[in-house]
């Protein structure tokens, strides 16, 4: 351990707590950091260990907004496509009023969510993040969460929010598969 303090050494976990619950910076890129400042790496690895234990729950094993923001993107590459379909068909064939769109915007997010999520907590944008949606009991969401998280999506969040709004109303999280695997010891698929 060489000429590190109890302070050092308390200063170099919380930063590892910060950085791997905030999701700012890898395992990896914390571990080169913490070695650079000479942190051996069998500390490095209690370290690692301990903020698993202590931070145990859903926050540990959360998707970074990265992630999540890409998977957003690839489901609307899905649905949009669909929705303008749908919408020209309805006014311009069926020559539909033009408020009953909310009604279907929220029909066909049901019709792409609602299987996805309710089966097999996932859809195709967490699919290629590698993320899945649980309830607060690590479990897959119940019929009625994935409804309230679906219905939703049509309010508009900001990004910077700790919680999006479809998580915080149905009580559902998003988080990382393979750690979700970790903690299960079940293999990855």
């Amino acid at each position: 351990m060489g000429n590190r303090s109890l302070l050092d050494e308390i200063e170099d976990y919380n930063f590892a707590v910060k950085q791997l619950i905030f999701k700012t910076k890898s395992e990896t890129e914390v571990r080169d950091l913490l070695q650079k400042k000479g942190v051996e790496d069998s500390e490095i690895t209690e370290y690692f260990e301990k903020v698993k234990v202590e931070y145990s729950g859903i926050k540990y094993y959360e998707t970074c907004k990265t992630s999540r923001y890409i998977g957003h993107v690839i489901d609307n590459l899905v649905v949009f496509p669909l929705m303008f379909l749908i919408f020209y068909f309805t006014h311009t064939v069926l020559d539909l009023p033009f408020f009953l769109d909310i009604l279907i915007f929220i029909l066909i997010l049901l019709v792409y969510y609602l299987p996805l999520e309710s089966f097999g907590g996932l859809t195709l944008g967490k699919l290629i993040t590698g993320s899945r949606v649980i309830d607060a009991d690590f479990n897959k969401p119940s019929v009625l969460k994935v409804i309230i998280r679906t219905v939703c999506r049509i309010l508009p969040f900001p990004w910077w929010i700790d919680r999006f709004l479809h998580d915080r109303f149905s009580g559902t999280y998003v988080v990382n598969k393979k750690k979700l695997n970790d903690r299960t010891n079940k293999p990855s698929a």
